[in-house]
């Protein structure tokens, strides 16, 4: 053979890689946010529908359809991580990567022409920055040598068909969860007022002690699932999840829409607001429950129509700890392309404000005056994406990463968060309803949990050889 000719160089994975690297996880992870992604904007679109119109409100319907589009190709590459597509399961990441940027140009340049002619360059470069982070890591991604040649073959099946990398995902979001719906019970209960004596408010606490037993389930079926010597066992305890997700979801809608005939009056436009409102609630509770659905039933019927000729299947060498780097990395690029240019910029930004145009929810100025330093974050999100990038290869540095941005994390984030944590009394009653301090809520329980949970899963010891027993027909 000719020296000089080119030679393709085989990538392999390494002794504690799966099989599928992990790609089933991260396109659970997509399609979890480009279909939350895609409500939200959704509902954006339709604000000056609701709203009875107003100056430039096709400019907002615009931003909003854009938004949801690029959201349904998010969730479409996702799928096509999981279930393959015609042209490759790496194609629709790309074709996702170039709509994300063609949405972001059109975005920026209707706010800037149209909503907020006097907003500072910095803010909309910021804007933008966050809008292109993660579009351009998953360009990366399906560009990474290791991972180049699952663009033809298509992506395989893991040794434990990916149950436990959607297990460790299950656990993180199981605890954030619980932590969301009992921060959110704790706001009630401190709610001046005494919202609790009423109705509405009974009905509530309801609905959230609910999403509670929920999230307990969810939390359940996962370190079940993480466990990974039983996958009959973890796939009851996620079919119990998932059901009751369902069943829970349709019931919470239910129980809002019953609350808002209690209310009664108000303008015909504002109760068609508040029941599109509640109606992207029941979507975006529906959402995780009934992709999990999918993934465990499909995967599990594969395996019993293959009978004897299926493969046996094992616990995967990485104990699913490469869907931990996904989600770590997925959050990390969001954090950081938020961070960094605030740091740098030395100007507060928050999406949810800019979303709202201006309108801020109340808490900002509070958590501003606290002097907190913006390189805090950037430091945080520095450790975090090492952290991501260790477990996704799970290189012999996995457990030293995984550690250090845990305990890292988790001391910045107490010391950053305990300012809001003191404010949990004074974020109940009205404005949580409304939907404002949802997202502090949520932003608590996941910047608490992830470092905690990273500590706790890298460190756990496995035994790599136990089977990954699949039911027979005749044991169903």
């Amino acid at each position: 053979m000719d020296p000089r000719q080119g030679r393709e160089v085989a990538h392999l994975a390494g002794a504690r890689m799966p099989a599928d690297h992990g790609l089933a996880a991260l396109g659970l992870l997509m399609q979890l946010f480009g279909s939350v992604f895609a409500g939200v904007m959704a509902f954006f679109a339709m604000v000056p529908i609701l709203a009875g119109g107003a100056p430039n409100a096709w400019v907002i319907f615009v931003i909003g359809a854009l938004g949801c589009v690029r959201s349904i190709f998010h969730r479409i590459a996702g799928t096509s991580l999981i279930y393959g597509s015609a042209r490759g399961p790496l194609y629709m990441m790309n074709v996702y990567s170039v709509i994300s940027v063609v949405q972001t140009a059109l975005t920026i340049l209707l706010l800037k022409k149209y909503m907020l002619v006097d907003a500072p360059g910095k803010m909309l470069a910021t804007f933008a920055i966050i809008l292109l982070a993660w579009p351009l890591a998953v360009f990366l991604v399906a560009r990474w040598p290791r991972l180049r040649r699952f663009g033809s073959e298509g992506v395989p099946t893991a040794e434990d068909m990916g149950f436990e990398g959607a297990a460790v995902l299950m656990t993180i979001l199981g605890v954030i969860g619980v932590l969301f719906a009992a921060l959110v019970i704790y706001a009630l209960t401190q709610a001046e007022g005494k919202i609790l004596s009423t109705p509405q408010g009974m009905l509530t606490m309801g609905v959230f002690l609910m999403l509670l037993v929920r999230a307990i389930l969810h939390f359940v079926a996962g370190i079940k699932g993480t466990a990974g010597v039983d996958s009959d066992g973890a796939t009851d305890a996620a079919a119990k999840y998932y059901n009751f997700g369902v069943v829970s979801s349709v019931i919470a809608g239910g129980v809002f829409l019953i609350m808002l005939m209690m209310e009664g009056g108000g303008s015909p436009g504002a109760i068609k607001g508040v029941v599109v409102i509640i109606s992207m609630m029941v979507y975006t509770l529906l959402v995780w429950p009934l992709a999990l659905r999918r993934f465990f039933t499909e995967r599990n019927f594969s395996a019993l129509l293959s009978g004897s000729d299926a493969p046996n299947y094992r616990r995967a060498p990485d104990a699913g700890l490469t869907a931990l780097g996904w989600l770590l990395l997925a959050t990390g690029v969001y954090f950081m392309a938020q961070a960094l240019p605030t740091a740098l910029f030395k100007t507060p930004f928050d999406v949810t404000t800019l979303l709202r145009m201006g309108h801020d929810s109340g808490m900002g100025d509070e958590i501003a005056a606290l002097g907190r330093s913006p390189w805090w974050n950037v430091g945080v999100c520095a450790a975090q994406l090492w952290a991501a990038f260790e477990l996704i290869t799970m290189s012999d540095r996995y457990r030293v990463a995984g550690s250090a941005y845990g305990v890292i994390a988790t001391v910045v984030t107490i010391y950053l968060q305990w300012p809001m944590l003191k404010m949990l009394k004074h974020m109940g009653g009205a404005g949580l309803f409304g939907g404002d301090q949802i997202p502090s809520f949520i932003m608590i329980a996941l910047s608490v949990t992830l470092p905690i949970a990273t500590v706790l899963l890298v460190n756990r010891n496995v035994t790599p050889a136990a089977q990954a027993r699949i039911r027979s027909a005749e044991e169903s």
